[in-house]
């Protein structure tokens, strides 16, 4: 019998965890699939599901590039500070929450503002008015994406460079679930649930790492040099 303190046993539970993750990899993935298939079933070819689309792609369009980077660049940044004391690494965490969270904001309200314009003179150009409207309705009520999409990635990043797998990959089934309940609710010319789901989905991802996160650290607004610093 195998003694639970050798280092096999260390390397078992590792080989268990990564084994759980990749099942609830093809778990979210699969949840994604059956989620596009009622979208496409609810909506097909229509203005709405052009609507929907575009009104998703509009925050992911100006964020996803910079979330996703931080997001890549966090794990490395922050177990690197962690070799100069656990203080220093939730500091440089807590600076970029609150710098994220601040541009985030900023990006929203800019984009709320000038939604109209940049649907009808970039998104959807020489569309139909009926389906920019609808488009520009729809964004405006996702816009707390912008905040919730940066948050969400952010804590799953932090919580994966304390080795903690397995609840980021279980929110995404959660997105999941979220929006195909909002599309089901939905009717077929209108997407205000779709959109709500959306939003709601991003913010319960969130939620859902908070209490793994407060275990690990206690995040506070804070900006200071000397954690930004390299």
């Amino acid at each position: 019998m195998q003694h639970p303190d050798r280092p096999e046993s260390g390397e078992s539970a590792v080989s268990k965890s990564l084994l759980i993750v990749m099942a609830l990899t093809v778990v979210g993935k699969v949840s994604g699939f059956v989620r596009e298939m009622f979208m496409s079933n609810k909506y097909g070819l229509t203005p709405v599901a052009d609507a929907i689309k575009t009104a998703l792609d509009v925050p992911g369009y100006f964020l996803t590039a910079i979330v996703g980077a931080l997001a890549a660049t966090l794990i490395a940044a922050y177990s690197s500070r962690r070799k100069h004391g656990q203080d220093q690494a939730d500091r440089f965490v807590n600076n970029l929450l609150t710098i994220g969270s601040l541009f985030s904001i900023a990006v929203m309200l800019l984009m709320f503002v000038f939604i109209g314009p940049l649907v009808n003179g970039f998104f959807l150009r020489g569309g139909d008015p009926a389906t920019r409207e609808m488009t520009i309705a729809l964004s405006r009520l996702m816009m707390p994406l912008c905040l919730f999409t940066f948050l969400s990635r952010v804590a799953a990043a932090y919580l994966q460079a304390n080795f903690r797998f397995t609840l980021p990959a279980l929110t995404q089934i959660l997105y999941n679930i979220i929006l195909i309940g909002a599309i089901l609710f939905a009717a077929e010319t209108d997407a205000t649930y779709v959109a709500v789901g959306a939003v709601a989905g991003w913010f319960l991802q969130f939620v859902a790492l908070v209490p793994s996160i407060r275990r690990t650290t206690r995040f506070r607004p804070e900006c200071s040099r000397s954690s930004t610093s390299a």
